[in-house]
């Protein structure tokens, strides 16, 4: 494999192959599993295999409004995105919760590596979830749903 191509690679089931080496993947989350994404974070991207990583170019996530917005949305409650599961390693910049878990309408939100100018370790074979941080955006209302569409290049630990 060429260092840093895709060539042999085939993508997670779902994933269709974009521009410069890039997949796509599209994953929604059921409003039942947004309820409860704090406990139980979703597996938006399977893992690669052995000896490959995932390496995140963007993350679009769309809160698909359903008829009531979250109603226990905190501050800290952001979503965001990891490897592996809820303690894994953060692959792109959280989205903030407040105004995107809470809205009352259709919300649209795109993030980018966490690494920004320092490194990020990858992680072999690792999965990336969705999770949100700190407690559950659902107590009492709250029906939306979620779409979030990965952008990714899977990458080999050999050179």
């Amino acid at each position: 494999m060429a260092l840093g191509g895709n060539e042999g690679i085939i993508p997670a089931s779902g994933a269709t192959q974009g521009p410069a080496g890039t997949f796509s993947r599209i994953t929604t989350i059921a409003t039942a599993a947004v309820k409860t994404l704090n406990a139980t974070p979703v597996s938006i991207i399977p893992a690669p295999g052995a000896g490959l990583f995932i390496e995140i170019v963007s993350i679009h996530a769309w809160l698909v409004y359903g008829t009531a917005g979250y109603d226990a949305v905190g501050a800290s409650d952001d979503l965001a995105f990891k490897y592996t599961n809820a303690s894994g390693a953060a692959v792109a910049l959280q989205i903030e919760a407040t105004g995107f878990g809470d809205a009352t309408s259709d919300q649209h939100r795109v993030t980018y590596p966490a690494n920004g100018a320092a490194n990020m370790t990858p992680v072999a074979n690792a999965a990336v979830v969705a999770h949100i941080l700190t407690g559950e955006w659902f107590s009492a209302a709250g029906d939306s749903s979620l779409k979030i569409e990965a952008t990714y290049r899977i990458r080999s630990l050999a050179f």
